[in-house]
């Protein structure tokens, strides 16, 4: 009796134990960055977005010279104002626009003014741009309250590494990746004939037919003028230099398949610097769809895009969906940041501590609305980092400098979107 009394609770357990990992996996990808279960994640949205809200009120409000910029903490539902003149704090606290969310606002001690901050991230820049090491990234990390320089060792760059030293930026050495890459995922369940249904989403695999690369689908967009003309945007890097423009051609490559399924169209302009995207004219018999792929998901394989929405609160949430790693989201670190990869200057660029790998390269950049269903637009993928959660920087170039060269417009739930 005591051995079936046992053998019956070792199998719950078992059973409880698989019950919880299954459960586990499923998670959604914000679910996974807040470490909540699912059904908590709109709560937490709805705090995120007020946050953002009073972020926006108080922004205009703090002067550059007695404040080091601000960042929000969705977990602690706290907008962090890091201040140098508390004598200043408490006068925008008792504002009548502000004093209502003073529960929300946590003055913290800080060493270094905005003004401060900006001086220094535009001389560590101007030294950059001049002695162009191989790869680097700089960004104001507000939550650090100091300029952040990712960079690879590389003996070449010692020269850079002294020269920015009187200004004590946080340096973390990183090790690096390729933007793009050839090989194939095969560690996530497959997508059935059925569901492919000639259409191509946010996300999905992109073929180059002139290297055989991987990149992502990123954005769809329409000509301006003549609405017939469709465009799918993914990042500049993934175009085969040595080859003209009618030779990249690009074939749609679902997740976790090796074989690429139809022809999108060739590439009519790409660009690697001061921004890195790419613009492939579809003509093939796969069609671009205005939604974002998420196959994980068992209730939201496909997100719909709502609107774009600019992202201007450090601390918020993004997240990406690319052919390698599928949906993952992290944190805003920096915006207006600049990126160094082969000598090439990217400015402008926004950066956030997700995972994306090599083949995730161009894949479509959001934040989630008020549910898990529906996203905004930001922008693209265009590089990472290997290594741990501090030095772990994906690149995202801001979706409005794309549309803006080539005077395109969105595709927003089948409507046309400026930005």
């Amino acid at each position: 009796m005591n051995y079936i009394y046992f053998a019956i609770n070792l199998l719950l357990f078992i059973f409880t134990l698989q019950s919880n990992s299954l459960t586990n996996a499923q998670k959604e990808p914000l679910a996974i960055l807040w470490e909540v279960d699912d059904n908590k994640v709109p709560e937490l949205l709805n705090i995120e977005k007020q946050l953002i809200m009073v972020d926006g009120i108080l922004q205009p409000l703090l002067d550059s010279s007695s404040f080091g910029g601000s960042y929000i903490d969705v977990m602690k539902n706290k907008l962090f104002i890091n201040t140098l003149d508390f004598s200043k704090a408490k006068y925008i606290s008792s504002l009548r626009g502000v004093k209502q969310y003073n529960n929300l606002i946590e003055f913290k001690n800080a060493s270094n003014s905005l003004v401060e901050l900006r001086s220094k991230f535009q001389k560590i820049r101007d030294l950059a741009q001049q002695n162009l090491p191989k790869k680097v990234e700089i960004f104001i990390d507000m939550k650090e309250n100091n300029v952040v320089v990712h960079i690879k060792r590389q003996l070449g760059d010692r020269k850079f590494i002294d020269a920015i030293m009187p200004f004590k930026p946080l340096i973390l050495f990183v090790t690096s990746q390729k933007q793009s890459s050839s090989s194939f995922n095969s560690t996530h369940p497959s997508i059935s004939k059925r569901d492919i249904n000639n259409v191509i989403l946010g996300g999905d695999g992109l073929y180059n037919e002139a290297n055989g690369g991987i990149c992502s689908t990123g954005l769809w967009a329409r000509d301006k003028v003549d609405p017939n003309v469709t465009f799918i945007i993914s990042a500049g890097h993934c175009f085969d230099q040595s080859k003209s423009n009618s030779e990249n051609l690009f074939h749609y490559v679902p997740w976790n398949q090796n074989q690429p399924l139809g022809l999108v169209g060739s590439a009519i302009f790409y660009s690697l610097g001061p921004h890195d995207f790419l613009i492939i004219h579809v003509t093939g018999n796969i069609k671009p769809l205005s939604s974002i792929r998420n196959t994980d998901s068992i209730l939201h394989k496909q997100l719909i895009i709502s609107e774009v929405v600019p992202i201007y609160s450090h601390g918020a949430h993004i997240c990406k969906s690319g052919y390698s790693t599928y949906v993952t989201c992290g944190y805003v670190k920096g915006l207006g940041a600049t990126y160094i990869i082969d000598y090439t200057v990217m400015t402008d660029m926004i950066f956030a501590d997700m995972i994306n790998v090599p083949g995730d390269s161009g894949g479509c950049v959001f934040t989630y609305s008020q549910d898990l269903n529906s996203v905004n637009l930001v922008g693209i993928i265009s590089s990472g980092n290997r290594g741990v959660k501090r030095n772990l920087i994906s690149t995202i170039q801001p979706l409005k400098v794309i549309l803006d060269t080539l005077d395109l417009v969105l595709v927003v739930l089948g409507q046309v979107v400026s930005v």
